[in-house]
């Protein structure tokens, strides 16, 4: 069971380090990206269903739309 909560928290680990590394989008619509781009994983399966509907715009918003990312693990 550590193991899977490990690997769950390094796929998000992955996903937000590597929407960093890239300047040229905003932050949020590069998670939404990276999410699509791991399409093998189930959990990243469940996080690109979930990224369509985050709203690029607000902030309590993007902490809501972490929560719910989070809680898919």
């Amino acid at each position: 069971m550590k193991n899977l909560i490990r690997y769950k928290i390094k796929i998000v680990q992955l996903i937000i380090n590597e929407a960093l590394k890239q300047e040229r989008k905003p932050f949020w619509e590069t998670v939404h990206l990276n999410c699509f781009r791991l399409h093998t994983s189930q959990a990243a399966k469940k996080i690109s269903s979930k990224s369509s509907v985050m709203p690029l715009s607000k902030n309590a918003e993007q902490k809501t739309w972490i929560a719910t990312l989070l809680s898919n693990f």
